[in-house]
């Protein structure tokens, strides 16, 4: 029953053995009906290094328990720092993963409710941000990749 099931992406590699992958595969069905419900997602690309945003950023996700935030530092000319926003589907209990798969009676809110506290917070995160330090904001309903 803890037979592990591996994601990359959109990629499952699940347990050969019949009578495991049969109790995986229903785990997977579930996770992947739920991704249909997932809110949107946005990535903000700055110009301004990570570590001088710590502060605004650690606020800016204290204000919005409900949004998962990422925060990517990069060594290119272009851009800095990335930015991920997206809404929790689940409240996870201490130890528990984010990458682990869930059972879809464990989704506390409406996509609509999901969408909206997203916006919130982007909102929020945009507008403490520094001046000119927003290079763009990339809006990705699939994965956000680099």
């Amino acid at each position: 029953s803890d037979w592990p099931v591996l994601q990359c992406r959109n990629i499952f590699i699940l347990p050969g053995v019949p009578e495991f992958f049969e109790k995986k595969i229903e785990n997977v069905a579930d996770y992947l009906s739920c991704q249909l419900e997932r809110s949107v997602a946005y990535k903000v690309v700055l110009s301004a290094d990570e570590n001088s945003i710590v502060a605004i950023l650690n606020e800016v996700v204290e204000n919005h328990p409900m949004v998962s935030f990422g925060s990517y530092p990069f060594q290119q000319q272009s851009f800095k720092t990335v930015i991920t926003v997206e809404a929790k589907m689940i409240l996870l209990p201490a130890g528990r993963s984010n990458s682990t798969i869930f059972n879809r009676k464990e989704i506390v809110t409406s996509k609509s409710q999901m969408d909206r506290r997203v916006h919130l917070a982007l909102d929020e995160l945009i507008n403490t941000l520094p001046e000119r330090s927003v290079l763009r904001v990339d809006n990705d309903d699939m994965a956000l990749s680099f």
